[in-house]
């Protein structure tokens, strides 16, 4: 999977806070933040575009 790199702005209170989680977890915090997006992305799945149903998509022999 290819990795992109992302600038993300966050508080100095987040910043502290998601700095002691990665020591805590034992992980750097990129990861956690590609957990972040992971979890957010999972979230609200519903409301990407390869979520949505397209017309062509609907059942043979289906009136539209």
């Amino acid at each position: 999977m290819a990795r992109r790199t992302l600038s993300v702005n966050v508080s100095a209170d987040d910043d502290d806070r998601l700095r002691l989680l990665a020591a805590r977890t034992g992980r750097d915090v990129d990861a956690c933040l590609a957990e972040a997006v992971a979890l957010l992305l999972e979230r609200y799945r519903d409301h990407l575009p390869e979520q949505l149903t397209w017309p062509a998509a609907q059942p043979a022999g289906r009136d539209r």
